[in-house]
């Protein structure tokens, strides 16, 4: 029975394309990177830290952001700020 719960969570496990394409969107990761640095307010680890780092590379690296020099700018001062951070 419990090989079912699995099998039936396997096949919904898979996002279907579209909706990978939302989850890599600027305004997707905005808020996931909002979300982490809401998260090191209340808890200053390391570990949050070197999340918040990988989403501004994602940002940074995400074609749609490309146009933005202004965003661009602040996102790369941010990146280097938390890079420092994880040392």
């Amino acid at each position: 029975m419990l090989t079912n719960k699995v099998a039936q969570f396997k096949e919904h496990d898979t996002l279907s394309p579209s909706l990978n394409i939302e989850l890599d969107s600027p305004e997707c990761l905005k808020e996931g990177l909002g979300f982490l640095l809401n998260r090191y307010l209340e808890n200053q680890s390391r570990m949050i830290a070197k999340k918040i780092v990988i989403q501004l590379e994602k940002l940074l690296q995400h074609s749609d952001c490309i146009g933005f020099p202004n965003e661009r700018c602040i996102y790369y001062r941010l990146l280097k700020h938390w890079q420092a951070k994880c040392l």
